[in-house]
């Protein structure tokens, strides 16, 4: 299968290569907790980055003023199309829903207990 080193290596290299470039094509559909127990849903294709931006105060208008939040439930999705779909499904349950359908446990957010729409 490899005839010397090189073979391996570019092969090594070539694997580890079109793994990280799937990976950082991939989008991410993420819910928060807010400060006030609201949940906000938005994509990111760098989720952690997203959430400390969030977090600065330097994210959506939304959670600019419920800080800080708290990464509740992300889904990886292969494209811009698929994660954006996917957003506005999410974003169109009622909160029960949403804590139901997506299995976000409540037990240990004591902010979740609020009855507020989100």
């Amino acid at each position: 299968m490899f005839n010397n080193m090189n073979d391996i290596r570019t092969s090594v290299y070539f694997d580890l290569f079109s793994h990280l470039q799937l990976k950082y094509l991939m989008y991410q559909v993420y819910v928060l907790l807010c400060a006030d127990g609201t949940l906000y849903t938005g994509i990111s294709k760098d989720l952690g980055v997203r959430v400390v931006i969030h977090n600065s105060g330097r994210g959506a208008k939304y959670t600019r003023s419920r800080l800080p939040v708290k990464l509740l439930y992300f889904e990886e999705l292969p494209n811009k199309s698929e994660a954006l779909k996917r957003e506005i499904e999410i974003k169109s349950w009622p909160r029960m829903e949403k804590i139901r359908r997506l299995g976000i446990r409540t037990d240990r957010h004591p902010r979740y207990n609020r009855q507020c729409p989100s």
